[in-house]
């Protein structure tokens, strides 16, 4: 386990990480922020909008023990770390302590890698996803043979086509807190979908960790147990 502590970066070292990692120099040239505002043009704005872009590339999101989201921060030896669709590691906070765990074996010389997205996702959205937030287009084995997407999409296509059109709505509810709504909208759609759909898809399993999340807001530890049970073995 390696654990590092919220750094203060000067905007000289964001460029050194961001310039290494997460800006694809195919992509964005030297000297242009995201907006493509060339800092030769508009020296003072280019720069602003170049620290911008590489602290939002490189800012990890702080998460509380009930993975809430409570603010962001910058870890400079972490922000080194390469993406994959199937990490050896994963990022995991103790206040405001970045720690990076190891999720599987890992041989000697093997590259340390996270995954910048979330990996529950089929191959096509994570790549566009990574495309528009990070710039780059993911070559690794996940994406090219899309080896878990079948069992992403298993089941019942009109049921899971159901659940995906009502996500936004859910997660619209989760913003405004409330949390009620969130497991009552879940549990019936988890209900509906009894026998048509494993809980491998990942339509399902949206509805099963939106309901484990408002559970736990709301005290429900029992229920909120029964919810993620049911996650362990599709994230495993």
């Amino acid at each position: 386990m390696v654990k590092e502590e919220i750094g203060a970066l000067g905007a000289e070292s964001i460029a050194t990480i961001g310039g290494v990692m997460k800006i694809s120099p195919d992509r964005r040239t030297e000297g242009t922020s995201q907006e493509g505002v060339r800092s030769e043009e508009v020296p003072e704005l280019g720069r602003l909008k170049i620290f911008e872009s590489k602290v939002k590339c490189n800012c990890f999101t702080i998460s509380d023990g009930e993975m809430q989201e409570i603010g962001v921060g910058l870890y400079p030896s972490m922000s080194l770390l390469n993406h994959s669709c199937d990490p050896n590691c994963v990022i995991v906070f103790d206040g405001k302590q970045l720690q990076l765990h190891a999720i599987r074996q890992i041989q000697a010389d093997e590259e340390l890698t996270i995954s910048y997205i979330d990996v529950m996702a089929t191959s096509p959205e994570r790549r566009r996803q990574l495309e528009t937030q990070y710039c780059f287009t993911c070559d690794c084995e996940r994406c090219e043979t899309a080896d878990k997407d079948s069992d992403m999409l298993a089941g019942e296509q009109r049921a899971w086509k159901e659940i995906k059109e009502s996500i936004p709505k859910v997660e619209e509810l989760q913003s405004a807190g409330n949390w009620e709504e969130v497991v009552d909208v879940c549990q019936a759609f988890i209900d509906k979908s009894r026998d048509v759909l494993p809980d491998t898809n990942l339509y399902l399993l949206k509805m099963l960790d939106a309901a484990t999340d408002s559970c736990i807001h709301l005290a429900r530890w029992e229920d909120a147990l029964c919810y993620s049970v049911r996650t362990l073995r599709p994230y495993q």
